[in-house]
């Protein structure tokens, strides 16, 4: 995917936050993100996914040169994301640039935060893509569990879509293709063993 793809599909990282940083290598950067995925206002309440964005052969610039150069406790809430470019030749690296609050948790605060990460290769890591069956349209969401979570999430699942959706009593489908209202304890579907 290239940045521009990743920014649209993910609501240009709007209300996101960064939870975790990894120099991975002198030029690999890897971002831990979750991502606000309710963007549309057809759900209540936020809906975050967590994804993995890695910058392979990247360089990074703290335009605001206050040696800023990632973080290893705390977190980042990004409130701009945009797609840059290095310089103005046509061969030049793309990127991103990210205007993000920092905070460590040492008490002091937030702190304002501009950076452009360039990069020769972006990838995304991303558990809980959409799919969507090119023969029924069913739209088709995989949720890997998590331990401590209530319920469901804390189990590997699945949520069908409803391509005929009213509203959010109809919104999903139960394992047999009945609709059922969104996160309901039917929407909840195990993977076959």
């Amino acid at each position: 995917m290239s940045i521009s793809e990743i920014l649209r599909e993910y609501y240009w990282l709007h209300d996101s936050v960064i939870t975790g940083w990894n120099w991975a290598a002198s030029n690999r950067l890897v971002l831990e993100i979750e991502v606000n995925m309710n963007q549309e206002d057809d759900t209540e309440g936020d809906d975050f996914r967590e994804i993995i964005l890695i910058f392979e052969g990247c360089t990074l610039v703290d335009e605001l040169n206050e040696g800023f150069n990632g973080f290893s406790t705390g977190d980042a809430g990004i409130f701009n994301a945009d797609e840059v470019k290095e310089s103005t030749s046509p061969t030049a690296r793309k990127g991103i640039e990210l205007a993000m609050d920092y905070n460590n948790y040492d008490g002091k605060g937030e702190e304002f935060v501009l950076i452009k990460v360039f990069a020769d290769k972006v990838s995304v890591i991303d558990a809980h893509k959409k799919y969507r069956d090119p023969k029924t349209n069913d739209g088709v969401k995989s949720y890997k569990g998590k331990p401590n979570n209530p319920s469901w999430r804390e189990r590997d699942h699945w949520h069908r879509h409803n391509p005929n959706k009213t509203g959010k009593d109809d919104a999903m489908l139960d394992k047999n293709g009945n609709p059922v209202p969104k996160y309901s304890k039917a929407s909840y579907i195990e993977p076959s063993p």
